[in-house]
């Protein structure tokens, strides 16, 4: 897709940035990322009006994916947006997780948007393609070649 770039207000609203800026910032601040004990979502971040990261570790199972799916909602709004999902720590997802994945695809690109998955581990991938969910979303290697993807 391809999002706008430019000079934006820094998320805190302290200071204007650029956009290459602010997403240098990303990859550091995933690493930083903890999960809580039980909770999916280690980090939800807006670089950008137009671009949302959320790094998940843990599970993302029948038990939490419709709770992750709402509150990543409350993140994006309404308009179009680059969602890029890192999955670096995330261990396991079932049936339920892949649905919502592809629920959230869907409704970006209805929007103009689109979500990318950012480091799989080799066990995701494996299910990913399995379900044929890498030829619905774009599934890549890192944070850094998501972000150029959104770029």
């Amino acid at each position: 897709m391809g999002c706008a770039t430019g000079s934006i207000r820094a998320v805190n609203g302290s200071e204007t940035r650029s956009a290459s800026s602010l997403l240098a910032d990303v990859p550091a601040r995933v690493a930083r990322a903890d999960a809580v004990a039980g909770e999916p979502i280690a980090g939800v971040w807006r670089p950008r009006p137009d671009l949302c990261v959320l790094s998940l570790a843990g599970e993302l199972d029948m038990s939490n994916a419709p709770d992750v799916a709402r509150r990543l909602d409350e993140h994006i709004g309404p308009g179009p947006c680059c969602v890029i999902v890192e999955l670096s720590r995330l261990t396991f997802m079932d049936s339920t997780g892949i649905n919502e994945l592809v629920g959230l695809a869907r409704r970006l690109k209805a929007e103009g948007g689109e979500i990318v998955l950012a480091a799989p581990n080799a066990n995701l991938i494996r299910l990913f393609e399995i379900v044929k969910l890498d030829e619905l979303i774009p599934v890549v290697d890192s944070i850094e070649v998501a972000l150029a993807h959104a770029a």
